[in-house]
């Protein structure tokens, strides 16, 4: 076994498959008409275990660590049904040049570990992943989100019309590259889509001293409905803390921004 089992038994769970439809990921994707179920299978904490695994999959050269946990996810989501129906698993795509540097796409490596339990064809022709010509770092923060839109392009439509697709990455925060993808893929005729994550993280957002918890409405204070619209707040996003940790910390610093964390931004410096 390549993970632990200490470490993959300490893993905290969302149990987000036994309500495919119905969870606080999958409220994010209600909007779009095709979309059918989501899950995540952990929750995603900052020096938690699963903060160490993706840090190997994606920086450490350990595909065969992202292969291992996709076959342990998809051996957990099993019994609750969440394959059934798909027809291909759809990995978010690296660009051409983070792949080179790379070696391997993490998000396609455990999706080769869901096909090995599930026997669902992966798909990696479909979608690619465009290269912006500029840097991103300079961009603000809303100018970022709004190119993440067209980060991907569908190039053979052929290769998933009619079909039920599962979009597979590492994590999700504002399900801003998932939905991209999704997006993209819908571009051909008749798909439908779910998506699948490794974990998911908590976002959290500081405005004048205050936390507000990035609900599926918005943005709420902690322990209030989801009453506060993002755009609405007079101070723009860069100012704000992103902080990928299930509940908000006594205090956060500059350590703590994640913008985008599930939109790669290395791929575009």
């Amino acid at each position: 076994m390549v993970v632990c089992s200490g470490c993959y038994v300490a893993l905290n769970r969302t149990d987000y498959a036994e309500s495919a439809a119905d969870n606080p990921m999958a409220k994010r994707y209600w909007m779009d008409k095709e979309f059918c179920r989501a899950a995540a299978g952990y929750y995603y904490a900052r020096h938690a275990p699963i903060a160490r695994i993706i840090y190997d999959m994606k920086y450490h050269g350990r595909h065969d660590v992202a292969t291992q946990m996709g076959c342990l996810l998809a051996r957990e989501l099993q019994h609750s049904g969440f394959f059934e129906g798909i027809d291909a698993i759809v990995p978010v795509p690296l660009t051409r040049k983070r792949q080179r540097q790379r070696g391997y796409n993490q998000s396609e490596a455990m999706a080769q570990g869901i096909a090995y339990v599930t026997h669902i064809p992966v798909e990696t022709k479909a979608v690619k992943r465009v290269s912006f010509a500029e840097s991103q770092t300079k961009l603000t923060t809303a100018e970022r989100r709004e190119n993440v839109r067209h980060a991907f392009q569908l190039v053979r439509p052929k290769r998933i019309a009619g079909k039920h697709i599962l979009i597979v990455d590492d994590v999700m925060t504002t399900r801003a590259t998932t939905l991209a993808c999704a997006h993209a893929c819908l571009d051909a005729p008749g798909v439908s889509y779910s998506v699948l994550t490794l974990a998911i993280a908590g976002i959290f957002a500081r405005y004048e001293g205050q936390y507000y918890n990035y609900l599926d409405e918005g943005i709420g204070e902690l322990g209030s409905p989801g009453n506060l619209d993002f755009s609405a707040l007079p101070t723009p996003l860069d100012t704000f803390i992103i902080i990928d940790s299930p509940a908000p910390p006594a205090e956060a610093s500059i350590d703590d921004i994640y913008l985008d964390d599930d939109f790669d931004m290395e791929d575009y410096n």
